[in-house]
């Protein structure tokens, strides 16, 4: 598929300058919920408390403040005192340690990329929440069962870097397609000038609307989105003139584009003679279905009928992420009840995960570079078969066995390089 892959930047780089901001006054004060707050010399400091909550804390919570105590040889703290704590804590922490992140990840260093394109999935789940009434006021509650707090989140996923770029969590009422449009804003803001790359953004038949592709070309953002088959009137006139693959010119209207009023803010000084030209492409399905994709990749000798459709098909990562935000991160075990602890734990989440995801492409990187090497000397010898097996690292296995290691990462005192 033409895909380039990751390297040159070393993850150990990457976490001094967390490290750093982790530890910097800017943070510190951008973070805490009063002027006032951590200003006392305590166990639980800032630095400590962040790091805390980012260390997947799934287990009883007064065995990990233990655990936490003594893997950094500090006096014992108790639930009632981290409770205390956090209320003083801003879940804008891990957004901004995660932005850092981002920033340090893709800028000067080598990515998986597609043709140029970064991949950019959005999509939509639900998290059950602890059974709280406050949390059943503010998220609401599961349609078949009233007793059970349900918050809607939505998140734009790096499909070939597995890296996180942007979550939310808000109310379960909350519509998925406001929310695709604030991952949108949010990555104009971050967007630098200078990258070498392009983004292309990928949506399931959820998600399109007059609304929101006008909200993409005004942010200059590619996109390729499954639609139903009746999606405009432009792509159906194609289709029965029997066209799998045509460039349709769809003239947008106020008309259009007055069903999606929640999109007007994103849409000022729209022209009245608005139009956008996009790819139609119809793709039969082994189950005698056909499956309709339109994408603003309109140049047809870069990029192939099959291209678009395997583009697609690697939105399933986003899908997969977060079975594993669920079933192993266990991301609804949430270490309190209120929609401040919520947050905090939603969002350290993501940022350690995203750790994960580091350390999981660099020794992807190392395990692959070992097997070309002894491959090269077996094939040289002639006396072993090469391996045509891929090795693979096993995420599950990995966030088991990276917990602790992320507190010594961002503020143990051991070399980073070893």
């Amino acid at each position: 598929m033409g895909v380039s892959c990751y390297g040159k930047k070393r993850t150990s780089e990457i976490f001094k300058i967390i490290k750093q901001y982790l530890l910097s006054s800017e943070l510190l004060e951008n973070c805490k919920l009063q002027q006032k707050d951590f200003t006392r010399n305590r166990s639980l400091t800032f630095t400590n408390l962040a790091v805390f909550i980012i260390n997947f804390v799934k287990k009883s919570l007064q065995l990990e403040l233990y655990s936490f105590a003594d893997f950094f040889n500090i006096p014992s703290v108790t639930k009632q005192a981290f409770s205390k704590a956090r209320k003083k804590l801003s879940p804008m922490v891990f957004t901004l340690l995660n932005q850092k992140l981002l920033e340090e990840f893709y800028t000067d260093n080598e990515f998986k990329t597609f043709k140029g394109f970064r991949l950019l999935a959005i999509d939509g789940s639900t998290l059950r929440l602890p059974i709280d009434d406050n949390l059943s006021d503010f998220y609401g509650t599961n349609s078949s069962d009233s007793n059970i707090p349900m918050a809607r989140i939505s998140t734009m996923f790096d499909v070939l870097n597995h890296i996180n770029l942007h979550g939310l969590i808000k109310d379960n009422k909350a519509s998925e397609r406001d929310m695709a449009a604030e991952h949108i804003k949010y990555l104009t803001q971050i967007s630098n000038p200078n990258q070498s790359f392009e983004d292309l953004l990928i949506f399931d038949r959820g998600y399109p609307s007059s609304g929101l592709l006008i909200m993409l070309k005004n942010a200059k953002k590619h996109f390729l989105i499954r639609v139903q088959k009746n999606f405009f009137s432009e792509t159906n006139a194609a289709m029965k003139s029997g066209h799998c693959d045509s460039i349709v010119t769809i003239p947008i209207s106020e008309k259009r584009i007055f069903p999606n009023t929640s999109l007007k803010e994103y849409l000022d000084n729209l022209p009245s003679n608005t139009e956008l030209q996009i790819r139609f492409l119809v793709l039969d399905l082994p189950n005698n279905q056909k499956e309709y994709i339109i994408t603003s990749l309109i140049d047809q000798n870069k990029f192939s009928a099959n291209d678009i459709f395997l583009l697609y098909g690697l939105r399933w990562n986003i899908e997969e992420s977060y079975k594993f935000y669920k079933n192993i991160v266990e991301i609804e075990n949430f270490s309190g009840k209120s929609k401040l602890t919520t947050e905090q734990d939603f969002y350290a989440t993501i940022f350690a995960c995203n750790i994960s995801a580091l350390l999981m492409l660099e020794a992807q990187e190392e395990i692959e570079a070992e097997l070309e090497k002894s491959n090269e000397i077996h094939n040289e010898n002639k006396k072993e078969k090469t391996s045509k097996y891929k090795h693979k690292i096993n995420r599950n296995i990995l966030i088991g066995t990276i917990k602790n290691e992320i507190m010594d990462i961002l503020i143990g005192d051991k070399d980073l390089d070893k």
